[in-house]
């Protein structure tokens, strides 16, 4: 992720963002956080269409904004982690289970506003 794309991203956010998503379809195919269009303009996907259509995906990964070789991950069809290149292993018996990814992301805003005070003697 390049400082323009950082820049873009905290203007979307009106604050910085440690970790992007990205999604990758069985077939292979990426559908990540953010993207940019026709006119070079970051935009971003929801995560909507991972959390509707599970079944649709393999893999569900955290990379990090400052050093892009920092990664979280989850195989959606076996349940395993990989945290920073540590698999780390289901152990529950999936068959016939379908596993949906739930991602919360903390997002915090500050906003400032100004109140006048009124003083009555």
């Amino acid at each position: 992720m390049n400082d323009t794309q950082k820049q873009q991203i905290k203007k979307i956010f009106q604050a910085d963002l440690h970790f992007y998503w990205q999604a990758y379809y069985k077939d292979g195919k990426v559908f990540s956080q953010f993207y940019e269009d026709e006119n070079r303009e970051l935009k971003e996907n929801l995560y909507r269409e991972v959390f509707q259509f599970p079944e649709k995906f393999k893999k569900f990964e955290l990379i990090s904004t400052e050093d892009e070789t920092i990664k979280f991950s989850v195989d959606l069809e076996t349940g395993d982690f990989n945290l920073k290149g540590i698999k780390i292993k289901n152990n529950i018996d999936l068959a016939g289970n379908q596993i949906k990814c739930i991602y919360w992301r903390n997002k915090r805003k500050l906003i400032q506003r100004s109140f006048p005070i009124s003083r009555k003697i």
